[in-house]
C-alpha cells in the first residue's frame, strides 16, 4: 500500500523551517504569526514567530488572532447542523431549513434582489457559494448596521450577472445567511459555540473581541500599508452584523483542533462529533467554478463550495480559504488525500501572498516534494501610499460638492476644502482630518473633494479630479491623531474607486456613478470579465422614501 509521504516524514516545523519562516517574516514585514500543522495520525505541530504587541510580547500558540473569512466555513457548518438536528424556525409559519429552501420563503418580507427571478429562486447554497449574481458591494454597509437592515437594502444593489451565471465573492450574502440562522436558533454565535466550539474543545475561540481582550492573549493588529498599529476592527456591539462573514477570533491551538476534525471527516475516520463531520463532507464539495484558468502550472482550476475553495496542488487535492481584515491575514488548507493540514495566522493585513508562499513551502516539505522557490515567484514589493496628479474639472469644483444618496449605500456629503475651514462644522472637521494626514504623508491636491463616510472598513473618502467629470476616489480610514502610543497621523485600510459625475442638459450635476473592481470573479463571456461593482448616487433632495415592508 502506498503511504502518503507526509505520514512518514519527520517534523515539518523543524529547525530549518523555523529559520526560513523567520527570514520570510522579516522580509515581508510581518510583526507576528503562528503556524499549526496537523497530520492524519493526530500529530500536531505549532510554533510562533515575532511579536503580538507593540510592547514586544512574543507570539505563542495561545495568541489570539482574527481569522477573517475563514469564519465562513463555520457558518456553513451551522446551517448544516440546523438541518441535521431538524431545528424548526422560531416563527412557526416559516419552512424547515434545507440547502434548497428559497430565501424568499424564509425572509418573505425582507429579502429581495433587483432581479425578480433571482429573488424568487435563490436558495441557501446560492448565497453561501457566491452565486447570487451580486458582486461584493462592501461599501454598502457601515459599522453600525444590522443583519436585517443590510438584507433589506439588497434590492437596491446592481448585479453583474444573473443568479447562478457566475461566481462573485460576496461578504453581504453571509450577512444574509446569519439573519437566516438567527430565525432558527436565535443567536448564531451562541449556536456555533454550543454545537461546534464546545464539542471540539475550542475554548479560546470567540466572536467577541471584548472576550478575546479579557483573556490577555489577543494580538495587536497592524495595517499593511502604513505598518502602524490599528484598533481591533470589530467593535461591539456595533459590528456584530458582520461577524458571520469574518468575525471569529481564534488561536493556533484551537484552529488545529478544527483542522483535525476536518481532516478526519474527509478521510473517513470516525469522530466524536459525527454530525459536524457529516456536514463538513458536504460543505467542502465544490458547487461552482471560482477560477476557470489555473493561476500557475502546479495548481488546477478552482471550485468553491460553502465557505471553501477546492483545487489540486502538485497532484494533491487542496481545500482552503483565506481570511483578510484590517490588521489580519489568515490561511487554512487541508490536503485530505495526503493526510495533512496547515493553518497560518498573522497580525497584519495585505499579506495573503505571504501566507500563500509560506503554505506552499510547508506543503512541499510535508508532502516530500522538491521545493519550488515560491518566494521569488511572488517577490515582495512594498506598496507606497499612491499619489496622482489632479486636474481642473470642466466646471467649478463647487458644482460637484453636496450630498448624494443611493438607496443601498446611504448618503455621502462631499465638501469643498477652503483656505480657512471652520472646525465647528462637519465639513471643517473633515478638512482638518485630511490636513493632518496629508501633511504627515506629504501629499497635496489642488482639485479635490472630501467626505466623512463611515463604512465598515473605512472612515473617509476623497475625490481627486482627473479631468472631464472623472475623479479618482480614495476611500480609507484616517487616523489624524494617530493610534496607541504613536500620535502621528496616518492612513490605513485604503481602497481606490472610479467616480464619474452625471450632468443634465443644463450642465448641472445630478449624481455620480461609483465603479470598483471587487474580488475577481468568473462571469459569462457576454458579461464583464471582472465582478465590477457599480452604484449610482443621485443628488439628495432630503426626502426619505421607505420602500421596505414591515
Amino acid at each position: 500500500m502506498l503511504v502518503p509521504p507526509c505520514l512518514t516524514r519527520p517534523q515539518v516545523l523543524d529547525r530549518d523551517m523555523i529559520s526560513y519562516v523567520e527570514a520570510l517574516r522579516k522580509e515581508w514585514r510581518v510583526p507576528g504569526l503562528a503556524v499549526g500543522v496537523v497530520r492524519r495520525d493526530g500529530t500536531v505541530e505549532t510554533h510562533g514567530w515575532g511579536i503580538r504587541s507593540s510592547a514586544g510580547d512574543l507570539v505563542t500558540p495561545e495568541t489570539l488572532f482574527g481569522i477573517g473569512s475563514c469564519t465562513k466555513a463555520f457558518i456553513g457548518v451551522a446551517a448544516g447542523l440546523i438541518q441535521e438536528k431538524k431545528i424548526a424556525a422560531i416563527n412557526a409559519e416559516s419552512p424547515a431549513l434545507t440547502w434548497r429552501t428559497p430565501i424568499k420563503d424564509i425572509l418573505p418580507c425582507d429579502w429581495a434582489l433587483r432581479d425578480n427571478w433571482a429573488s424568487s429562486e435563490a436558495n441557501l447554497v446560492d448565497i453561501l457559494s457566491h452565486q447570487s449574481g451580486l458582486p461584493g458591494h462592501d461599501f454598502m454597509y457601515s459599522s453600525d448596521d444590522t443583519t436585517l437592515a443590510v438584507t433589506r437594502r439588497l434590492r437596491f444593489l446592481l448585479p453583474t450577472c444573473g443568479l447562478r451565471e457566475g461566481w462573485q465573492y460576496n461578504n453581504v450574502m453571509f450577512v444574509v445567511a446569519t439573519e437566516i440562522l438567527n430565525r432558527y436558533v436565535g443567536d448564531f454565535r451562541l449556536f456555533i459555540k454550543n454545537e461546534v466550539l464546545e464539542p471540539l474543545h475550542m475554548s479560546s475561540t470567540t466572536f467577541s473581541g471584548q472576550e478575546a481582550k479579557k483573556s490577555g492573549h489577543l494580538s495587536d493588529s497592524w495595517d499593511g500599508f502604513s505598518d502602524r498599529v490599528v484598533p481591533y476592527w470589530f467593535s461591539e456591539p456595533d459590528a456584530n452584523f458582520i461577524h458571520g462573514a469574518g468575525g471569529m477570533v481564534s488561536s493556533i491551538n484551537d484552529m488545529t483542533k478544527w483542522l483535525k476534525v476536518i481532516l478526519e471527516s474527509l478521510t473517513g475516520k470516525e469522530h466524536s462529533a459525527p454530525a459536524i463531520s457529516k456536514v463538513l463532507k458536504l460543505t467542502t464539495q465544490a458547487r461552482t467554478v471560482s477560477l476557470r484558468t489555473a493561476e500557475y502550472p502546479e495548481v488546477s482550476i478552482q471550485g468553491y463550495g460553502i465557505g471553501w475553495f477546492r483545487e489540486s496542488f502538485r497532484g494533491y487535492e487542496r481545500i482552503h480559504h483565506y481570511g483578510s481584515l484590517p490588521g489580519v491575514s489568515a490561511k487554512i488548507s487541508i490536503f485530505p488525500d495526503a493526510g495533512f493540514a496547515v493553518v497560518i495566522l498573522t497580525n497584519i493585513d495585505q499579506k495573503d501572498t505571504f501566507n500563500q508562499i509560506l503554505e506552499n513551502h510547508l506543503a512541499d516539505q510535508a508532502l516530500g516534494l522538491d521545493h519550488i522557490d515560491w518566494h521569488h515567484r511572488w517577490k515582495f514589493t512594498p506598496k507606497p501610499f499612491r499619489t496622482v496628479a489632479s486636474y481642473q474639472p470642466p466646471i467649478g469644483l463647487d458644482a460637484y460638492s453636496g450630498t448624494y444618496e443611493n438607496e443601498g449605500y446611504g448618503k455621502i456629503q462631499f465638501c469643498l476644502p477652503s483656505n480657512n475651514p471652520d472646525t465647528g462644522t462637519a465639513c471643517g472637521k473633515v478638512q482638518a482630518a485630511y490636513n493632518k494626514v496629508d501633511a504627515s504623508c506629504n501629499v497635496s491636491y489642488t482639485w479635490q473633494l472630501q467626505a466623512s463616510w463611515s463604512r465598515m472598513w473605512t472612515s473617509h473618502s476623497r475625490l481627486i479630479s482627473l479631468g472631464g467629470h472623472l475623479f479618482l476616489g480614495q476611500i480609507a480610514s484616517l487616523f489624524p491623531e494617530g493610534y496607541g502610543e504613536d500620535n502621528s497621523p496616518f492612513v490605513a485600510s485604503a481602497f481606490e474607486v472610479a467616480v464619474r459625475f452625471t450632468l443634465d442638459e443644463d450642465n448641472k450635476v445630478t449624481g455620480f456613478d461609483l465603479f470598483m473592481d471587487a474580488y475577481e470573479g468568473n462571469v459569462p463571456a457576454d458579461k464583464p470579465t471582472l465582478a465590477t461593482v457599480h452604484a449610482h448616487f443621485v443628488r439628495s433632495t432630503g426626502d426619505e422614501d421607505d420602500r421596505i415592508c414591515t
